[in-house]
C-alpha cells in the first residue's frame, strides 16, 4: 500500500497536466461559423455568398467549403451539349430555352449527363493559402486561413435572370473560382419557379466541422434566401433583365 500511496502524487500531477493541456487546446481552438448569407449586386447578376467568421483564439487553417445539392433539384441541372460528329460544344439548353451566358468554348467542365452534386468545392473570395494548380494550370481558390476575429466570404454562385427567356441561371462556383469555366449550372423556369436546397459545409485543420442547410427560392420577380429559419428577400433580382451574351471569353479552344 505504501508503494501505491507514493504513486498517488505522480498520478495527480500527470492528470493535472493532461487536464490543463486539454483545457488549453479547447480554449485556443478556432471557432468557425457561418454568420449569414448575403449578396453582391452586379450589372448582370446577383452573387450569393456566405460570411464565415472565426471567433476563436487561434487561426483556422486550411478551411475548405463544400457544396451538396439535394437530389430533388436534378431536374434543373444543365448539362454540357457536345456534338460527337463535329466535335464542338453547342449552347447549353434546358427545354426550349437556350442559355448563352458563357461562350461555348467555356463549357468543357460541364458534365454531359445528370450527376450527384455531393461535397463539391466552392471558392473563397480572397483565399490566403497557396493550394497549387489544377486543370489547365489554373490556381486553386478553395483553401484559406481565417485569423481570430476575422472573416472570409465563400462565393456560392451567381444568379442570372432573363425576362425575354423567362428563366434564370444559377452558376455555382468551384475550386477554381467563379469567373472561369462553369462546372455546375442550374436553369429555372421563372413561370414555374423553384426551390434549390443545398448544404454548405466547412472543414479545416483543427476547426469544428460546420454543416448548414440553405435554400434559394426563385419566382418570376423574387429571389429569396432561407438560412437558419430566416428568409431574406433580394429585391435587386428583378432589376436583372437579360442574360449577358458570351460572358466568359474562351481561353482554350
Amino acid at each position: 500500500m505504501k508503494e501505491w500511496g507514493s504513486l498517488v502524487p505522480v498520478f495527480l500531477t500527470a492528470f493535472s497536466i493532461f487536464f490543463l493541456e486539454a483545457i488549453r487546446i479547447v480554449y485556443q481552438k478556432p471557432e468557425v461559423f457561418i454568420s449569414k448569407i448575403d449578396y453582391h449586386k452586379f450589372e448582370n447578376s446577383i452573387r450569393i455568398f456566405a460570411k464565415v467568421e472565426n471567433k476563436g483564439r487561434s487561426v483556422a487553417r486550411y478551411v475548405k467549403p463544400l457544396l451538396t445539392i439535394e437530389n430533388e433539384n436534378l431536374s434543373q441541372l444543365v448539362y454540357a451539349e457536345y456534338s460527337s460528329s463535329n466535335k464542338k460544344w453547342s449552347f447549353c439548353s434546358k427545354g426550349s430555352s437556350i442559355c448563352r451566358i458563357c461562350n461555348e468554348h467555356s463549357r468543357g467542365f460541364l458534365c454531359p449527363y445528370p450527376f450527384k452534386i455531393m461535397k463539391n468545392y466552392l471558392c473563397w473570395a480572397t483565399p490566403e493559402v497557396d493550394a497549387g494548380f489544377g486543370l489547365n494550370n489554373r490556381r486553386y481558390h478553395h483553401v484559406t486561413n481565417i485569423a481570430p476575429n476575422d472573416s472570409q466570404e465563400v462565393i456560392i454562385g451567381d444568379v442570372y435572370r432573363s425576362e425575354e427567356e423567362k428563366s434564370c441561371i444559377i452558376k455555382f462556383s468551384d475550386e477554381y473560382g467563379i469567373d472561369w469555366k462553369p462546372r455546375i449550372c442550374y436553369k429555372v423556369d421563372l413561370e414555374k419557379g423553384a426551390v434549390i436546397r443545398f448544404i454548405l459545409e466547412l472543414v479545416g485543420e483543427g476547426s469544428n466541422h460546420i454543416k448548414e442547410k440553405i435554400e434559394l427560392k426563385i419566382t418570376r420577380d423574387e429571389l429569396k434566401v432561407v438560412f437558419k429559419g430566416s428568409e431574406t428577400s433580394i429585391p435587386e433580382f428583378k432589376d436583372i433583365k437579360k442574360f449577358p451574351i458570351s460572358f466568359f471569353l474562351p481561353e482554350f479552344k
